[in-house]
């Protein structure tokens, strides 16, 4: 298995789209601040932030890891404030 995977991340508002790498065994808990310096993302509470996966369609939970869900690399991810996402 691989070590790293490079997903595709999108800014939920923005719209920007941004090559990150990450390891596949991380929680999304533990990925989120891997992700957000990559993409130079930032939000005042880090458990409101959902990753929702575009290519398989499906929302991560927190505690959930790529590798068990069958994130594959190159997948597009859209990452939100939950709050602002439910207005």
């Amino acid at each position: 298995m691989n070590e790293t995977i490079t997903l595709m991340v999108c800014k939920a508002f923005s719209g920007e789209i941004h090559r990150v790498v990450i390891s596949p065994y991380d929680t999304i808990t533990q990925a989120l601040p891997v992700i957000a310096d990559q993409i130079a993302y930032f939000s005042p509470d880090w458990e409101r932030i959902g990753l929702y996966n575009l290519s398989q369609d499906f929302e991560y939970l927190a505690d959930d890891r790529f590798v068990d869900r069958g994130t594959r690399d190159g997948d597009l991810i859209v990452i939100a404030d939950g709050a602002a996402a439910h207005r």
